[in-house]
């Protein structure tokens, strides 16, 4: 068993150990979560960034879904530009869509797949 004297030098050594832990565990938990990165960021979007996910969003949600007006096409640059063609020239395809989504989908699709 430690004499007092031991443990007196053991004391300070395991509270430090704890503490340097405990200050690293820290940071890499900060330093983690300030580096996550997704598209669906904090408030400080850009006007053309936040169109850009509003436009996914939708695409995901209202036309490539089950049953959505998209569903079925092949989504590579030709399926975009026919899919842009819709949007820009059908009033009925995706009909739930107002022009300001139509626009956000548009903008999302040729970014996406470099449609110009």
């Amino acid at each position: 068993m430690p004499s007092f004297a031991q443990k007196k030098h053991l004391s300070p050594g395991i509270v430090s150990v704890f503490l340097s832990a405990s200050l690293f565990s820290f940071a890499a938990l900060t330093i983690s979560s300030a580096n996550a990165s997704g598209s669906f960021g904090g408030g400080a979007s850009s006007g053309a960034h936040s169109n850009y996910n509003l436009g996914k969003s939708l695409f995901h949600k209202k036309l490539i879904c089950n049953q959505c007006p998209a569903d079925g096409i092949q989504m590579n640059k030709k399926g975009a530009k026919d899919l842009i063609m819709n949007l820009e020239e059908q009033e009925d395809f995706a009909s739930d869509l107002n022009a300001k989504n139509r626009k956000a989908v548009i903008a999302y699709l040729s970014r996406r797949f470099k449609v110009n």
